[in-house]
């Protein structure tokens, strides 16, 4: 693999790549090899021809596992040529961009295998960064060469398994768990794993369960999950166990509750149970003494933690009805002094002290100052002259008492006031 390179320059990107070298191709993840021929590019190419379409080029194989993939260019034809598979590239700019800034270093196709591991199709290609061979050439080296990672389609299958069990469970895929399930226990049901997700502790067996239990009780092992996904895997493998006829002592089943305990006090993790119950112990001889709070209530001295909060619930339901009450009283008290308020001003313009315009203000004045305005009421003139009649008088006579204030209070001279009485007089 080594040894399948183009060179470029330093401002270029590949057009033509070559996909496959013929012969053996060794991976070094633990697979076996495959073996390209050339019957298997023939097939290769006969394949795409019978499609009819251009292979995509995404980005981290997101085409197979269900994520958005946009292209990052196009394989529009492939030719077999003495050294192997050669494939002409139409690059997007923005992925010839990521290769120039070394953003993208690897490209990887993605292959068919038959039975005896010989490739029949290309399905597509992906620039990544991790690739599924180690010691490649980055597509951007120093020295301008690129190089072609392989992935196989069964293996991108398996991580998007691996993803929607992990949706399933409520499990996170863990490093250094297992896609798929190592080859001993390749029968084993998923809901046969205490972690169906990363395939470990299958517990399809009474001497398999025992041990998955063992080594799930073993702190380090615990180490990669959460709390959540502790207590779902222990409860998972219990449940197992149990299937199988293994008892799991309650002790044993509580451990994992044991364990938070020694997290949540703060104790070294090796810490044991007689240790744990003496800081609790420890911990409940700093509480309050609620006698005095009981005896606050009209409880007993012993009363249980249900009854005081009983007795809580109802005092604060009396403070509630207290407050709604107080509440109730001050619109009361609001609504009467506006009565009262209405009724002083109404009486105030019945005996002429206070004009109609003035009535709003009046009315302000009263409810918020009720002696302010009735001492205004009782030293005001009369301004109106409310219930009066007035007599016209000849011309030699003066105006009446009543009529002389009125003609102050506006300003007017008393003849201009006699005068305006006969014309309304004549008119009426």
């Amino acid at each position: 693999m080594d040894k399948i390179a183009i060179f470029l320059t330093a401002a270029e990107t590949p057009e033509w790549i070559r996909l496959l070298p013929l012969g053996e191709v060794r991976l070094t993840d633990g697979r076996s090899p495959f073996t390209v021929t050339l019957e298997s590019l023939e097939a290769i190419i006969r394949a795409w021809r019978e499609r009819g379409n251009d292979l995509v080029i995404d980005y981290e194989h997101q085409t197979l596992t269900g994520d958005k993939a946009p292209a990052a260019g196009w394989i529009k034809q492939l030719e077999a040529r003495e050294d192997g598979l050669w494939g002409r590239v139409e690059w997007t700019l923005t992925a010839s961009e990521h290769i120039r800034q070394k953003e993208y270093r690897y490209f990887s196709p993605v292959l068919a295998l038959d039975k005896e591991r010989r490739p029949t199709e290309l399905l597509q290609a992906a620039l990544t960064n991790f690739p599924a061979i180690s010691k490649l050439t980055p597509l951007a080296a120093k020295d301008g060469q690129i190089v072609v990672g392989v992935a196989l389609a069964a293996d991108i299958e398996a991580q998007a398994a691996q993803k929607a069990r992990s949706r399933r469970y409520g499990i996170g895929i863990k490093e250094g768990g297992h896609v798929t399930k190592p080859s001993e226990w390749a029968d084993v049901v998923d809901s046969d794993w205490g972690d169906p997700v990363n395939y470990r502790y299958p517990c399809h067996t009474p001497e398999n369960a025992r041990a998955a239990w063992s080594y799930w009780n073993q702190p380090k092992n615990q180490q990669q999950y959460s709390d959540e996904e502790r207590e779902k895997i222990g409860a998972r493998i219990a449940r197992l166990a149990r299937g199988q006829g293994i008892e799991i002592s309650e002790k044993e089943e509580n451990k994992g509750m044991l364990k938070k305990l020694i997290e949540k006090l703060d104790l070294k993790s090796e810490a044991t149970e007689e240790e744990v119950l003496a800081l609790v112990d420890q911990k409940l001889g700093q509480v309050v003494d609620l006698a005095p709070i009981c005896e606050i209530l009209g409880l007993p001295v012993r009363a249980t933690l249900a009854e005081m909060q009983g007795a809580i619930l109802a005092l604060k339901q009396g403070t509630d009805r207290t407050a709604q009450v107080e509440a109730e009283l001050a619109a009361l008290k609001t609504k009467i002094r506006d009565r009262e308020a209405q009724e002083a001003v109404a009486a105030a313009m019945s005996e002429g002290k206070i004009t109609p315009a003035q009535k709003e203000w009046a009315l302000k004045y009263a409810q918020e100052s009720p002696e302010g305005f009735a001492a205004y009421v009782k030293t005001a003139l009369k301004v109106v002259p409310v219930g009066e009649t007035f007599k016209v008088a000849d011309d030699k006579s003066g105006p009446a008492p009543a009529e002389s204030e009125v003609c102050r209070q506006l300003g007017i001279s008393a003849e201009a006031f006699r005068a305006e009485k006969v014309r309304m007089g004549q008119a009426g």
